[in-house]
Order: C-alpha cells, then sequence, then structure tokens
C-alpha cells in the first residue's frame, strides 16, 4: 500500500477540514478506495498509486481554490471532485461561471 502525506502549511486546516472534519468525510465517500486521515495539519493518504495521483490532483485543486477563496463547502467540493473537469478546461470552468 503507497502512502501520500500532503502538508496544509498556508491555510487553516480547521476551516479547511470543516466543523467536524465534514470535508474530509465528503472526500472518504468520494474516494472509497483510498483511506484518508486528518491529523492536525497534515492529511496521510493510503491506496495504490494511481488513486493516490488522481486524489492528489483534486486535492491540489481544492487547496487552490480555498487560498483563492477562502471558503469551501460541498458544492465546491463535489464540483471539483466529480468529472468536470474531464469535460471542461480549468479557464472554461471559471468563464462558464461556476466560480
Amino acid at each position: 500500500m503507497n502512502e501520500l502525506v500532503i502538508e496544509l502549511s498556508e491555510i487553516s486546516p480547521r476551516d479547511f477540514f470543516g466543523q467536524g472534519n465534514e470535508h474530509i468525510e465528503l472526500l472518504k465517500r468520494y474516494f472509497p478506495k483510498l483511506k484518508i486521515v486528518a491529523r492536525g495539519s497534515k492529511i496521510k493518504v493510503f491506496g495504490d498509486e494511481e488513486m493516490l495521483e488522481e486524489f492528489d490532483k483534486r486535492f491540489t485543486m481544492l487547496i487552490e481554490h480555498f487560498g483563492k477563496f477562502n471558503k469551501l463547502d460541498e458544492n465546491v467540493i463535489l464540483l471539483w471532485i466529480k468529472c468536470i473537469f474531464d469535460f471542461f478546461s480549468r479557464a472554461e470552468i471559471f468563464f462558464l461561471g461556476f466560480f
């Protein structure tokens, strides 16, 4: 089993994780084959390499969004996690008004 460690150094983990880690719980639902553990300012994710790469890509997008807008909610998470990026480029998504 492979491991991915993500350090939240420039944003508030408490705000990013959500009340009662609700945002982390949502990520767990959308990545059921991964084990996701949030402690302090770190997130450890365990699973196969391909799934970890996909998770890292999507999670990085969430961090960028949070850094820019200082806000994260279920709708934003769902848009970044779901397949919207399989159909549109990032620029198209902003142009279309999703964010």
